[in-house]
């Protein structure tokens, strides 16, 4: 299935925000957790989201990440604290038209948004609700690098520093740490697969969304 993100701009963006990532040696604070948050009643304005252009229309700071396919359209954000994602078919017509759409016309997201502003909201997840509660994150405890890998895991930057690797399942992201002793060195070629499989995971907490665009992707 095709997917597409931004723009190419802004892939470029991830790809070096991935590269600083392998070799930062500081890991961010933690936020509010949106568990929390996701308890409360959800608000009028989501409530009322009925097509997509509703969503774009909510402040530009909440905007986290979108991507289609073929079939459907995906917008992440976030509002008051809770992690949310809104799902509309994309008729052939309207995906057709946007695949036409020049990759690298500055216009191009704008173009996007005018052609699927007054698509119907098929489905509106709270992520919040979706993300495993810390008990169940606990249960990695034990296991190792391997365990995780078998299970689809995969890495999108560590801090060997502090055993500290950035891990995406589904849809988020989450801090894993790992027991070590001695110290990992950063090469051009590491390769994390082969470092973490033998590894015993010590802790696993949430960090963030993860590849929420797909919209075949469910928490798991």
């Amino acid at each position: 299935m095709k997917l597409m993100k931004k723009t190419a701009v802004l892939i470029l963006a991830l790809l070096a925000c991935l590269t600083l990532c392998a070799a930062c040696t500081e890991t961010e604070e933690p936020g509010a957790d949106p568990r929390e948050a996701a308890a409360k009643e959800e608000p009028e304005e989501i409530k009322n989201l009925k097509t997509l252009g509703d969503a774009f229309a909510l402040p530009e700071e909440n905007f986290r990440n979108e991507g289609f396919s073929d079939t459907d359209f995906v917008y992440a954000f976030d509002h008051d604290g809770v992690y949310y994602r809104v799902i509309a078919a994309l008729p052939a017509d309207v995906s057709d038209a946007i695949w036409a759409i020049d990759f690298f016309d500055e216009e191009r997201d704008s173009k996007v948004h005018e052609l699927v502003a007054s698509l119907e909201i098929a489905r509106l997840e709270n992520l919040s609700k979706m993300i495993p509660p810390q008990e169940e994150l606990d249960a990695y405890v034990g296991k190792t690098g391997a365990d995780l890998l078998n299970e689809g895991w995969w890495s999108s930057g560590w801090n060997l520093d502090e055993m500290v690797f950035w891990m995406n399942k589904g849809l988020f992201e989450y801090e894993v740490t790992f027991d070590y002793d001695g110290k990992m060195e950063n090469t051009d070629d590491f390769d994390f697969e082969a470092a973490i499989s033998p590894l015993t995971v010590r802790s696993v907490t949430f960090k963030d969304f993860g590849d929420v665009t797909d919209a075949d992707t469910v928490s798991d």
